[in-house]
């Protein structure tokens, strides 16, 4: 991974610039569920379970 440096000044937009788009996000794109429009419950358990082994394969078992 490259890393690069930037000013604390920088960084403080670049925050602000997040915080607005996830704000926007929110509030202006519809949020769908997926797995009420289309998985049958077999699909939905099986979408899940992958879900939980590629978290547990990643070491984020915290975040599944």
């Amino acid at each position: 991974m490259e890393a690069i440096t930037i000013s604390k000044q920088e960084y403080e937009n670049l925050k602000k610039l997040a915080e607005s788009a996830r704000a926007l996000n929110d509030f202006f794109l519809p949020k769908v569920n997926y797995g009420a429009s289309f998985l049958d419950a077999d699909a939905l358990a099986a979408l899940s379970d992958f879900s939980v082994e590629i978290g547990k394969a990643a070491g984020n078992e915290d975040n599944v």
